[in-house]
């Protein structure tokens, strides 16, 4: 300790003063040799493969059209007639094609629009909700028909799933 009260450390190597370089250069530990210097973080590379077009409006690529049109009866005819004249027990029937409880029509509010929207938009069908919206509200036999045709069409393999 000095007289300012700071404490000094004596010379770690003081003893190997009075020896030859030789001794010293043999006793002394080896040198701790430096870091090497990082001048860049490291980094992953991350590819990205982009297949088509993204866009946030379809996500899932361009939209396909219903597999006929709403006023294709003379497709199946039978439907067409089960949907004018029994539309309630055609509307459940479609509702358990769709994989639906048969109850969902009657219980759900709109039941022919939302079941609509709900294939529309799981198999990628073009249209809006308005567009279902006054298709059902103006059209309900055809659009229910319409449906019951476009799952037809997919479970048989004519229309994409």
């Amino acid at each position: 300790m000095d007289p300012t009260g700071a404490v000094v450390q004596q010379p770690r190597y003081e003893q190997m003063v009075a020896y030859s370089d030789a001794d010293v250069a043999v006793q002394m530990p080896p040198a701790v040799p430096m870091g090497t210097v990082v001048t860049s973080q490291p980094t992953t590379t991350t590819t990205i493969i982009n297949i088509g077009q993204s866009n946030f409006l379809y996500p899932r690529g361009i939209p396909r059209d219903w597999s006929t049109p709403l006023c294709g009866c003379f497709e199946d005819c039978v439907g067409c007639l089960c949907a004018f004249f029994f539309f309630p027990c055609y509307e459940c029937h479609v509702a358990t094609k769709m994989g639906q409880n048969c109850c969902t029509p009657i219980c759900v509010p709109n039941g022919t629009m939302v079941m609509r929207a709900h294939v529309r938009g799981r198999h990628n069908i073009q249209g809006t909700l308005i567009n279902d919206c006054c298709t059902v509200t103006f059209c309900t036999p055809c659009a229910l028909a319409q449906l019951s045709r476009e799952i037809d069409n997919m479970q048989s393999g004519r229309a994409a799933p």
